[in-house]
């Protein structure tokens, strides 16, 4: 599964059928989309809005999955989500943290690493 930010929501494309889905963010939640990634193949589409609120959408049906609100304020141009096989990363500029979430469990916060510095670009090495 991949997943790209769309004008008004999310593209996502199921590579093994090669089948695009349209989800419409901004329809379905009323915000607008800061950044999204896939988290792989029977995994969902996560999705976050500019409200601060992390989503998870069903890649074949579009239909949102799950809510959890993760940032307070305005969330930043830098906003991202990282993914690896069981767990996504959402960096929160503004507050010096990044949260780990448990996206096969309802978008549970696994937890939050404040840091001494500000999170404003994610990489992931290693696993």
């Amino acid at each position: 599964m991949l997943a790209a930010e769309a004008q008004d929501g999310v593209w996502a494309l199921d590579v093994g059928d090669g089948a695009w889905q349209h989800l419409d963010v901004a329809a379905d939640t009323g915000a607008d989309v800061v950044a999204v990634s896939a988290a792989g193949e029977d995994a969902p589409v996560l999705v976050l809005t500019d409200d601060g609120a992390l989503h998870a959408y069903d890649a074949a049906t579009g239909e949102r999955t799950a809510s959890q609100q993760l940032i307070d304020g305005d969330v930043a141009d830098t906003a991202s989500i990282a993914v690896d096989t069981s767990r996504a990363y959402v960096n929160d500029a503004a507050a010096s943290t990044v949260h780990e979430i448990d996206y096969n469990d309802d978008l549970r916060v696994a937890r939050t690493f404040d840091l001494d510095v500000t999170p404003e670009h994610m990489v992931e090495t290693g696993q």
